[in-house]
């Protein structure tokens, strides 16, 4: 190998590590959702070969660049700068879940025309899961476990965080997801207050 296609492949490396464990994790987390949420006894090969090449394309490169921004920002394992770059990756997710929605999408659908609504429907949700949930196991990470043994965290984060974003492209759910949840409970909130409104009107005195 000459010294310059040793110096470009030197320089690809991180960003081909990045792709495939994203690539890797997707694809395994679709096929976890697809066994246990759904309990399907013959998976579907092409839809998490979709999730992997989606992952090890543009969701991958989205990753790598948000992910090594911060580190460069932030690069000691000191609480002040894992919380920052902990910080940084949680405003810079919206762009890139963005980009892993679409990129699932084009993978697995061959084109993006309910982009917006994919974005706008399951964006939302997902960021409430991440900052309430991924954030504190990415700052235990970052704070506590050594470089060797976070790539293999990481990875098993990446793959159960994967297989919940699996069951939100099912359009026929099996199973209840952090929305279904959400729209009861504002259901039952909603039916609480009405209910009381209607209780004090029938109680209030007549003249």
């Amino acid at each position: 190998m000459s010294l310059a296609a040793s110096n470009v492949y030197s320089r690809l490396r991180p960003v081909l590590k990045t792709m495939l464990t994203v690539g890797t994790y997707m694809g395994c987390g679709d096929l976890l959702c697809q066994k246990i949420a759904l309990k399907r006894e013959k998976l579907e090969a092409r839809r998490a070969f979709a999730f992997f090449t989606a992952g090890f394309t543009f969701s991958g490169l989205g990753n790598h660049f948000a992910n090594t921004a911060a580190a460069r920002l932030f690069p000691t394992t000191r609480t002040n700068d894992v919380l920052r770059r902990v910080m940084t990756t949680n405003l810079l997710f919206p762009i890139t879940q963005s980009i892993t929605f679409l990129s699932v999408m084009f993978w697995r659908d061959g084109n993006l025309k309910n982009w917006k609504t994919k974005v706008v429907k399951d964006l939302p949700q997902s960021y409430l899961i991440s900052l309430f949930v991924l954030t504190p196991l990415s700052f235990m990470q970052g704070r506590f476990v050594n470089a060797y043994w976070r790539q293999w965290t990481a990875w098993i984060q990446g793959t159960f965080w994967n297989m919940w974003l699996s069951g939100l492209n099912l359009p026929n759910r099996e199973y209840r997801t952090f929305d279904d949840y959400w729209r009861d409970g504002m259901a039952r909130v909603y039916g609480s207050y009405a209910y009381s409104l209607v209780s004090r009107k029938e109680k209030k005195p007549k003249n």
